[in-house]
């Protein structure tokens, strides 16, 4: 991580390639032997990858993240694509209520932060937007719950997790359509 501080460093020079296709094969390639030597050692192969994205810096991260981008949704869409057919639909009426009042107090918390962030911008309204703006971000909350998927109490915490999601983002939607409803009207 501190080889990655620095704005060029040896590991980012090494695998920089003046042809963008050559330069996206070799740092995935690298995260890839990094994953594979990590799954060797008996940790996951994942933060290996996580980590040589950590060492990339200046030009070649820069490069790297253009040619990323779309492939990381797509990875991002089979993850909750994934996700999705793991939770069971029986599962999310036992959870509802917990879900919902965690996605109130989320909610909640999440327009507090707003208005402590927002509180010295010239726009007094700036924090509602940024509240409606955070509230639907569950996906931390699914990786969580991917991560302990392999838990004892795995159908409970995907049914709560994915309850939560859905409810955060119903109502950061909610939020957002009846606020640009209200001034539009005006």
């Amino acid at each position: 991580v501190i080889i990655g501080m620095r704005t060029e460093n040896w590991f980012a020079q090494i695998l920089n390639s003046p042809d963008p296709r050559a330069l996206l094969l070799t740092v995935l390639g690298a995260a890839l032997m990094a994953a594979g030597a990590s799954e060797l050692a008996g940790f996951s192969g994942a933060v290996a990858a996580f980590l040589v994205g950590l060492l990339l810096s200046g030009e070649v991260a820069n490069a790297v993240r253009r040619r990323l981008g779309p492939l990381r949704d797509l990875a991002s869409s089979v993850f909750f694509l994934t996700f999705g057919l793991t939770t069971n639909p029986r599962d999310i009426p036992s959870v509802f209520l917990l879900a919902l009042a965690l996605a109130l107090v989320g909610t909640v918390g999440k327009f507090a932060v707003a208005r402590y962030v927002t509180r010295g911008l010239t726009d007094p309204m700036s924090w509602r937007r940024v509240g409606a703006f955070l509230t639907p971000r569950g996906e931390f909350s699914i990786l969580i719950a991917g991560l302990l998927s392999a838990a004892s109490f795995n159908d409970q915490l995907q049914a709560l997790t994915t309850t939560y999601v859905i409810l955060t983002a119903l109502i950061g939607s909610i939020y957002v359509m009846l606020w640009q409803s209200r001034f539009s009207a005006r």
